[in-house]
């Protein structure tokens, strides 16, 4: 019996050595257990940390298409503008074209105006110079006229009396 008795406390004691060993694996997984736990519980704060940031890009993506779309849309009122601006750009630069020939043949107009009216003005103080000139000689030939007027009328009183005095002499010789 005692060999029994100890081959029961070999038993015993190699149980409780198991028994501790298994404690001690026991408490390692209990250990590994609450840390897989915690990596567990931080991959899954990770996880809804990436779901909202997966959620926050997603309604950024959508502002941002909805912003391209709007965007697409103010460029193609952008480019219609830009196209009637261009179009009327071109209208006016054919009406200043227009304007530039028209002021351009006005110029021409003015000029050979002015050349008419400087020839004019030319010819005017040429008459005026004429004018003068012969006013002073139909102011010597009135002059002129006057006293050949007094001459022929000294003359002619002259011939009047040198008739009186021949028909005086005449009367006298026939008396």
């Amino acid at each position: 019996m005692n060999q029994h008795n100890m081959t029961i406390q070999q038993e015993l004691e190699a149980s409780r050595t198991e028994a501790e060993d298994v404690k001690l694996q026991l408490q390692h997984y209990c250990c590994e257990v609450q840390r897989i736990e915690e990596i567990l519980s931080k991959k899954e704060s990770e996880r809804l940390d990436l779901l909202k940031h997966l959620k926050f890009i997603s309604q950024e993506t959508a502002e941002l298409e909805n912003n391209n779309h709007s965007l697409d849309g103010e460029m193609k009122s952008c480019k219609n503008l830009l196209a009637e601006s261009e179009k009327k750009v071109m209208k006016l630069e054919a009406l200043v074209q227009d304007k530039d020939c028209s002021i351009k043949s006005l110029e021409a107009k003015l000029e050979e105006l002015s050349h008419v009216t400087a020839q004019l003005e030319t010819q005017v103080q040429c008459c005026q110079e004429e004018k003068y000139r012969l006013g002073e000689e139909l102011a010597g030939c009135q002059e002129t006229l006057d006293t050949m007027l007094r001459q022929k009328e000294e003359l002619r009183l002259q011939l009047a009396d040198t008739e009186n005095y021949k028909t005086k002499e005449a009367g006298k010789g026939e008396e």
